[in-house]
């Protein structure tokens, strides 16, 4: 049951988005999708380093069915939410085995993550990070299995299954190298802690890089069909370990991805990394503690998932571009999102057995986390040259601060740390916790709600207005045709043409230097632009004005 109303909440916020938002990440994915079905390819603003196959692989089966990229689209969002919301038993299975809560505790605690905005946010779009936290789940959970089970066969079959899934990961997303690099670093930890043998370690390892190998595979599968046009990040990246202020910039933001990891878990997050903090002091016992089935299964888990973190934030903060002028990067949560769950269910467990002391250095030291990282964000963002803000990179402090178009630091901060002092008071106490628990999961509700008006539906509701001509619709093309597409046209134009294009790969010219390619009969321009500087395309005598688009300005012409 709580399965089911998490896809039909998810859906229910999507019941108006019919077209992506988040151009060209998810028009390269719906193409490769279409690929993988046998279908055309197109353009991508992927680079060949982080390119990953493993998401269109879960959307190509919509394609079976229906070519209309609008039916497309909904196919994403029905997967999308079908997957998403496997998070919901996952976390209640990982409430229960790694956490040892009791059955109805662990329920609420999987409501709890399910509902929340790290996760079901990017069920509305047809990108990788919509499934990514229920891989993450999956993983950690059949690694803690590797490290409980209590027959061989159990063991072997976790440990086959966590490599797996890890592998699955890195096909999904470039942020899975840092998963997979970390997946080994367990297995020798395990072998060498004695958890497991090195052979059955050999034998993961081995299944890690099989499964990993999948996204060379499926590359080759999609070969030349689909164009990247994305700059590699490698000189950007040995810069920030290479050079001081590149340095600087990559721990600035890192720092930023904490700071957004404490307040956009409303301060638990910072609780839960406290308390593994404490949980592994004193240092010199932790090697036989880690050695127990039950404590020690628990705290490699979370040992691991805080490595995983701490190296996705490192990386990804050296590889974020540096020139496209987003403020956004300084910080940045989305790469390390879909391990939020994980921190949030520890600063729930963390706060429900602490005793009155722990509180204390739970709350004092979770606050202190949450400031230091604040001030590191906020003077950073004094001397940046950055202005670009996207409300789609921050998801809960744009609601904290009821701000949608600057970021800020102080105002969810201050909120944030609110919220940690009321959890910190509600949560720990019989008559009271209910009530924290059903108003996070309202708060979640709030942030999906205003995501879903103030940042999804602002991102489409201009694409395809009332009077927008559709391709197949309006201006009739037909399997057959040819379509160039003129670069001087609204910049998500393009893509969007591309998906309607079913049947080919459309070409794209400059129409300002150049000629539409001689094999296109279909040529998309720049048409009714004013001005002294306006550009327009009008097409000569061999061809015909097929249908225009007044407000976008561009319109269809057709050779005779």
């Amino acid at each position: 049951m709580g399965f089911l109303l998490n896809v039909a909440w998810r859906l229910w916020l999507v019941r108006d988005i019919q077209v992506p938002a988040a151009h060209a990440d998810e028009d390269g994915y719906l193409i490769a999708a279409r690929v993988l079905a046998g279908g055309p390819g197109g353009y991508s603003t992927e680079n060949t380093e982080f390119r990953r196959v493993g998401y269109p692989v879960l959307l190509a089966p919509v394609y079976w069915f229906t070519s209309d990229p609008f039916q497309v689209y909904r196919g994403a969002q029905l997967i999308n939410a079908l997957i998403n919301s496997l998070t919901f038993p996952l976390a209640y299975l990982f409430a229960r085995r790694v956490f040892g809560q009791p059955r109805n505790w662990s329920l609420a605690l999987g409501m709890l993550v399910a509902s929340m905005p790290a996760v079901a946010f990017y069920s509305q779009y047809a990108m990788t990070d919509a499934v990514l936290v229920t891989f993450a789940l999956a993983w950690l959970l059949l690694l803690h299995t590797w490290l409980t089970a209590t027959t061989v066969r159990g063991r072997v079959l976790a440990a086959l299954g966590a490599s797996a899934v890890a592998g699955a990961v890195y096909v999904l997303h470039v942020r899975g190298t840092m998963v997979v690099v970390m997946h080994l670093v367990a297995l020798v930890a395990f072998a060498v802690l004695r958890r497991t043998s090195w052979w059955l370690t050999i034998v993961a390892a081995a299944m890690t890089a099989v499964a990993a190998s999948g996204n060379t595979v499926l590359q080759n599968v999609l070969g030349d069909a689909i164009i990247t046009e994305g700059n590699s990040p490698r000189s950007q990246m040995m810069a920030a370990f290479t050079t001081l202020d590149g340095a600087v910039r990559t721990v600035a933001r890192a720092f930023g991805q904490l700071w957004y990891l404490a307040v956009g878990t409303w301060g638990l997050g910072a609780i839960g990394l406290v308390a593994l903090v404490l949980a592994v002091w004193p240092v010199r016992d932790l090697r036989r503690r880690l050695g127990e089935r039950i404590e020690g299964g628990r705290l490699l888990i979370l040992l691991t998932t805080l490595v995983a973190t701490a190296l996705i934030a490192v990386a990804s903060s050296a590889s974020l571009p540096t020139n496209d002028h987003r403020i956004n990067y300084h910080a940045y949560p989305r790469y390390i999102h879909f391990l939020f769950p994980v921190w949030l269910m520890a600063g729930v467990v963390a706060l429900r057995v602490a005793d009155r002391r722990r509180l204390r250095v739970l709350a004092l030291g979770a606050a202190g986390m949450t400031l230091f990282s604040a001030g590191v964000v906020y003077l950073r963002l004094q001397f940046t040259k950055a202005w670009l803000f996207l409300p789609f990179d921050m998801p809960e402090t744009t609601l904290l601060s009821w701000q949608w178009d600057a970021i800020r630091v102080a105002q969810p901060t201050i909120v944030g740390l609110v919220l940690l002092g009321l959890l910190v008071f509600t949560l720990p106490r019989s008559r009271t916790v209910a009530i924290a628990m059903v108003g996070i999961v309202a708060l979640h509700a709030a942030v999906m709600v205003a995501s879903v008006e103030k940042i999804t539906k602002p991102m489409t509701v201009d694409q395809y207005r009332a009077d927008t001509p559709q391709m197949v619709r309006d201006a009739h093309l037909r399997p057959g045709d040819v379509v160039t597409v003129s670069t001087e046209t609204l910049w998500y134009f393009r893509w969007n043409v591309m998906r309607e294009v079913y049947w080919d790969r459309i070409y794209v010219f400059n129409s300002v230097t150049e000629a539409p390619q001689d094999e296109a009969n279909i040529v998309i321009g720049p048409y009714g632009n004013t001005g002294r500087h306006a550009h327009n395309w009008v097409g000569g005598p061999e061809y015909r004005l097929v249908v225009v688009d007044q407000y976008h300005h561009w319109a269809v012409w057709r050779k005779n």
